[in-house]
């Protein structure tokens, strides 16, 4: 098949799937990158959307955005901005309305010690929870470096200052829940490649209070395995899961999501 025919069989593919598929975590920081592949003003990025809309008895909607970057400065330090967007819901009806955005700051990121600064907001409507801040800092160790795999840990401390609606759900006629707290951050992150075009990223959290815990904590987890199809596309599937021992009001305990889609990354 001739080139230009190839591509634009491939974008409308792609297009297509977009409809039914939510926007992913696209693995844009490469944890196994070395000094002599980047440039002085290196700025990788990746984005992705989804938009659903079905008509039965009711009108359900689905809206998804991702976007994703990273920055290396002077082949020394880096920025990473990561941000998601969802919401689903039957029209005149909230269900799903969440999302974050996240900043981090690394300084000579290449070494196998370097502090790391990070702030992030994030919501979860659907759940109950009008907002999340979290501004913190880690100590990141590369444990192991090779070509095909990475393990690092990080240990820190970050500040949280949550808002809740105490029904649980979108609605605060319940009234609402403040709470602000210091807790303990460590991390663990396995990253390897199989074969030339599959990369598995698992990223693991455990999160305690610093004072009066109580048996709190929180354990989160990321699995995303990627393969490329193209240069600049990727097919995903993530699993994304959150287990806390003692949520601020009444819900779940734990709970997952699962999707798979496309994601565009530049080259």
């Amino acid at each position: 098949m001739p080139k230009p025919i190839l591509q634009t069989t491939l974008m409308c593919i792609l297009i297509a799937g977009a409809f039914h598929s939510s926007a992913q975590i696209l693995n844009i920081e490469d944890p196994t990158l070395t000094k002599d592949s980047l440039s002085k003003h290196d700025l990788k990025y990746g984005f992705g959307a989804n938009f659903n809309l079905s008509q039965q008895n009711e009108t359900v909607y689905e809206i998804d955005g991702l976007l994703e970057s990273v920055y290396h400065y002077n082949d020394k330090h880096q920025v990473l901005l990561n941000g998601q967007y969802f919401n689903t819901g039957i029209v005149g009806t909230e269900l799903i309305n969440g999302g974050f955005i996240h900043l981090r700051y690394t300084p000579f990121f290449l070494k196998k010690l370097a502090p790391q600064i990070f702030l992030q907001h994030q919501l979860d409507r659907g759940r109950g929870l009008v907002q999340r801040q979290l501004v913190g800092g880690n100590l990141r160790w590369q444990a192991l470096k090779k070509d095909k795999i990475s393990v690092q840990l990080a240990t820190g401390i970050f500040y949280e200052n949550e808002i809740w609606n105490l029904s649980g759900s979108p609605e605060s006629t319940e009234g609402q829940l403040r709470h602000g707290v210091m807790k303990s951050n460590n991390m663990l992150r396995l990253y390897f490649q199989i074969g030339k075009k599959t990369e598995l990223s698992v990223v693991n959290y455990y999160q305690i209070p610093l004072a009066h815990a109580n048996g709190a904590m929180r354990l989160a987890s990321n699995v995303s395995l990627s393969t490329e199809i193209s240069e600049r596309f990727q097919l995903q599937i993530n699993f994304i899961s959150m287990f806390d021992t003692r949520p601020l009001i009444a819900i779940d305990k734990f709970y997952y999501t699962f999707s798979n889609g496309f994601g565009y990354e530049n080259k």
